[in-house]
């Protein structure tokens, strides 16, 4: 998979899931914010460009909290 692939695939996630369940995929992803590694690096850049990518106003707020 590229990552413009794996971009879509979150993007399609967080459109597609329930309040709850995108705030558990959100909290996942943050998570693996706590430590330096590769990771870190790419889920930071991933949150980043779902941000940008998403262009609804209740998942950017929900991103946001």
């Amino acid at each position: 998979m590229t990552n413009q692939e794996n971009l879509e695939f979150f993007i399609k996630m967080m459109k597609n899931l329930d309040a709850d369940n995108r705030d558990h995929l959100i909290n996942a992803i943050l998570n693996e914010l706590r430590y330096p590694s590769n990771q870190t690096y790419y889920f930071s850049c991933l949150l980043l460009c779902i941000f940008l990518e998403i262009k609804n106003e209740i998942i950017e707020e929900h991103i946001l909290r």
